[in-house]
């Protein structure tokens, strides 16, 4: 029995799978010699398959949340299900002013994080996050804006 042939996905040439698996830097070669020959047809076939792929996935919904397990992921080290249990756990809002995800006034819900040790604390809303990232930044800025605040209240 033969080996099933198979065709290159970038300059459509076909050989058998065997010769491909013993000869991954000839192909590599070949395809990039192909490749600045033509740029055009590859740029096309690009944009083309990009365009399908995200439409497909944004009728399918799946974009949105392919962007977000992605960031997720990369960003913090976390998935979707540990950011959404841990909004559950929170009551679904905001861990410190308790804003719920889809208040208009808030963005989205952002993972909190320790930037020096990289550790995990919680899910806050926009407002919050920037406040305490700057707190978390300058700490001495907290007595200050306190002072001010009770200039100007009392």
């Amino acid at each position: 029995m033969s080996q099933p042939k198979c065709e290159c996905g970038n300059c459509k040439y076909c050989r058998r799978r065997k010769w491909y698996l013993n000869n991954k830097e000839a192909h590599r070669r070949r395809c990039d010699s192909w490749k600045l020959r033509n740029v055009a047809k590859v740029k096309e076939q690009a944009r083309v398959g990009g365009i399908i792929r995200r439409h497909r996935m944004r009728e399918e919904g799946t974009l949105s949340a392919l962007y977000r397990k992605h960031d997720l992921s990369r960003h913090y080290g976390v998935t979707p299900e540990w950011f959404d249990a841990k909004l559950a756990e929170q009551g679904g809002g905001c861990a410190i002013c308790g804003a719920l995800e889809n208040n208009a006034k808030n963005r989205k819900m952002h993972v909190d994080h320790n930037h020096k040790t990289g550790e995990n604390r919680g899910i806050l809303c926009h407002r919050c996050n920037t406040a305490l990232e700057r707190v978390d930044s300058v700490p001495e800025w907290i007595p200050k804006v306190v002072q001010y605040l009770q200039k100007y209240l009392t």
